[in-house]
């Protein structure tokens, strides 16, 4: 009886660590490539005039100012995404990541009426 209580009993933490264990495992969800930018307590308007000069190519300034006066939404994400994709190597590269540059271009997004 006690050989049976046992042998019930371990199995029973058997399942238990299995399921707890391939919960852990599980793939996890594919995230989308699409990464949202955190709501701000800033006001837009001081964002839109903050891009941070000296610290980008003029051509990224071009880029996504050319694109927020087409309204161009998706190319304002790109921008967003990729300067995200670079926050390690500008800081690497500056000693300060890429906030202030996704600031800039989540402020254009703003404005432009990309997040209804």
């Amino acid at each position: 009886m006690n050989r049976l209580l046992i042998a019930l009993i371990a199995a029973l933490l058997v399942i238990a660590i299995g399921g707890f264990t391939s919960r852990l495992n599980a793939p996890k969800s594919l995230a989308s490539n699409t990464i949202t930018p955190a709501v701000t307590t800033t006001s837009r308007a001081s964002d839109a005039s903050a891009f941070p000069v000296g610290k980008y190519a003029p051509a990224v300034q071009q880029r996504i100012d050319a694109a927020a006066i087409a309204q161009d939404c998706l190319a304002l994400q790109n921008e967003f995404n990729t300067a995200s994709a670079n926050d390690a190597a500008t800081r690497t590269r500056t000693g300060s990541g890429t906030a202030d540059l996704m600031s800039y271009i989540d402020a254009r997004m703003g404005t432009n009426g990309c997040y209804k």
